[in-house]
């Protein structure tokens, strides 16, 4: 019976890979693949994510070592607002929210057709 199930999986696997561009194909999925391949090739929103784990990682040592400064926190938030204002940012969440309805759209069609609880099966989401 095991052998039955191993050799099931490279075909599921290839027809996850199928599902996976059709959902790319979507108006949704272009779209949210669109701003995240402008979101990459971006050069100031890159500086920012860079700034952002330098200070996010001093900020870290800093508390380790008992150390942390209102000037650290400071410079942190500002780099966390810069990231959360800028509009490849506010792009992207606008681009995912239908792209999250589709996902939960078709994970609900699989629980359905498998007849499953999934959420159940899963877990809760953690969010």
């Amino acid at each position: 019976m095991q052998a039955d199930r191993s050799d099931a999986r490279p075909l599921v696997l290839e027809r996850t890979r199928e599902l996976v561009a059709a959902l790319k194909a979507t108006p949704a999925g272009e779209r949210l693949v669109e701003v995240e391949q402008r979101f990459r090739a971006d050069p100031e929103i890159q500086q920012i994510l860079g700034t952002l784990r330098e200070r996010d990682e001093a900020f870290r040592q800093a508390q380790e070592a008992g150390n942390l400064t209102q000037e650290q926190i400071r410079a942190l938030r500002e780099v966390q607002a810069r990231y959360r204002e800028h509009p490849l940012v506010h792009e992207i969440e606008l681009a995912r929210m239908p792209f999250e309805i589709l996902l939960r759209d078709v994970n609900g069609a699989m629980a359905n057709i498998l007849d499953l609880d999934v959420g159940r099966i899963v877990g809760p989401a953690n969010k």
